[in-house]
């Protein structure tokens, strides 16, 4: 069971920013996976196969969401559904969200 209580500055300082898609797990299981993610300059990730929902913690960004741009700044959520594909754009040096993919998988033949 995880800790009740997990501080941004924890998640943040398990982040491995070498790494393409840098994130930190906070939870995961077969119905839910819960990450800090704080994109590199150029985000890479493609679709994900489950719906997904994005809560900015610090700094500003824009995202793009199936070619429709908006900007994000702290306390927004922001929703993408499965398959769509999405991106942040210009990323504040103190970027970061709350990840949360969760529901039914989903498949491009489906």
């Amino acid at each position: 069971m995880p800790a009740p209580v997990t501080p941004l500055k924890s998640m943040l300082a398990q982040i491995d920013h070498t790494q393409p898609l840098p994130f930190g797990l906070l939870h995961a299981d077969e119905h839910v996976t819960v990450v800090l993610y704080p994109p590199p300059r150029e985000d890479p990730q493609p679709p994900h196969d489950q719906d997904e929902f994005y809560f900015v913690a610090n700094g500003t960004a824009k995202i793009s969401i199936s070619g429709e741009v908006r900007e994000v700044g702290p306390g927004d959520a922001v929703f993408v559904p499965a398959l769509a594909e999405h991106c942040f754009q210009d990323p504040s040096t103190d970027f970061s969200c709350w990840a949360v993919l969760y529901g039914p998988r989903r498949t491009a033949d489906a």
